[in-house]
């Protein structure tokens, strides 16, 4: 049997309540009468305590290839990795167990890898804060895009953010030193290794991923271990991600942003050690007259340089 078009690598942990909705939205982003060899599921059930291996187990899929495996690694990032690495597809996305996927979705994106092959396309998520989200897709141009402007998308983290989900990533292009298992913000180390790696690139304003924001998520909570963490990833992507002045002085307005965040949500008037190093490096006429730090960031820096955190 030949390899699928696509793998979906679903986490699971606790998700009794939404895990059936995202398979059967993953059933109804595929057409009836197509081949289920084309698209796996690769679900890793990390531990869960309730009823979502048997709600998986249960499941009789109609349009994909189901493979489960049970895990109690308590860490999204080495369920990432595992799950990297059971996939056969020829490109890899995601899908959160408590997310959905538009109708038809993944039939429109075997058609733009027909129309148009890439390494990396961008979609843009749907995010609600309801169960009861718009499952029709609008089409909207797809455009291709420089991986030199795509870095500054991304080094500003408003357009592309830090996540696997809407993304659909050649699989050869891919290694396992790009998937660190750690227990959260993983997809941002990813997504800087896979924009360094990606030379086709695709990007849409077509949302077919419906995102459930809500209270007690990794993506809402603040505390400050995630803080730090955060921190500490941010600085780890400079060398691999960062090539020129350009980059480096809008890297350096992100790690600006990070550091208020840090301020901000901890309450905190001193940065760790290991940030203070690196923000004393910036230099400050270079960095406030630059054209491509945002404004906001530029004030952030000011703020913190006055009040001697540093």
């Amino acid at each position: 049997m030949s390899n699928p078009v696509i793998s979906v690598m679903i986490a699971v942990h606790n998700a009794a309540s939404s895990i059936r909705a995202a398979l059967e939205s993953l059933d109804n982003a595929l057409n009836e009468n197509g081949s289920p060899e084309r698209v796996e599921a690769i679900i890793i059930n990390d531990g869960s305590t309730d009823k979502s291996l048997d709600i998986i187990n249960h499941y009789q899929p109609r349009n994909f290839i189901k493979v489960v495996e049970t895990v109690n690694f308590s860490n999204i990032g080495k369920v990432r990795h595992y799950a990297y690495s059971l996939s056969r597809g020829e490109y890899i996305t995601a899908l959160d167990s408590d997310d959905m996927l538009k109708n038809g979705a993944l039939t429109r994106i075997m058609d733009i890898m027909r129309e148009h092959p890439f390494d990396l396309l961008i979609t843009r998520l749907d995010e609600h804060h309801d169960r009861h989200p718009v499952l029709e897709i609008e089409d909207k141009p797809v455009l291709s895009i420089t991986q030199d402007r795509l870095k500054e998308l991304y080094l500003e983290h408003k357009m592309v953010k830090g996540h696997l989900l809407g993304r659909f990533i050649r699989r050869d292009i891919l290694t396992d030193d790009m998937f660190p298992e750690i227990y959260c913000y993983e997809d941002v180390v990813i997504t800087a290794y896979v924009i360094c790696a990606a030379q086709n690139i695709l990007i849409t304003d077509t949302q077919i991923y419906c995102y459930y924001k809500h209270r007690g998520s990794l993506s809402t909570e603040k505390s400050m271990n995630k803080t730090v963490l955060f921190l500490q990833i941010v600085l780890s992507m400079e060398n691999f991600f960062v090539k020129n002045k350009n980059e480096k002085v809008m890297f350096e307005g992100l790690f600006v942003k990070v550091c208020s965040d840090y301020l901000s949500r901890n309450n905190k008037r001193k940065l760790p050690r290991f940030v203070m190093d690196r923000f004393n490096d910036i230099k400050t006429f270079q960095f406030l007259f630059s054209t491509k730090v945002r404004l906001s960031r530029k004030m952030m820096f000011l703020k913190i340089k006055s009040a001697g955190i540093f």
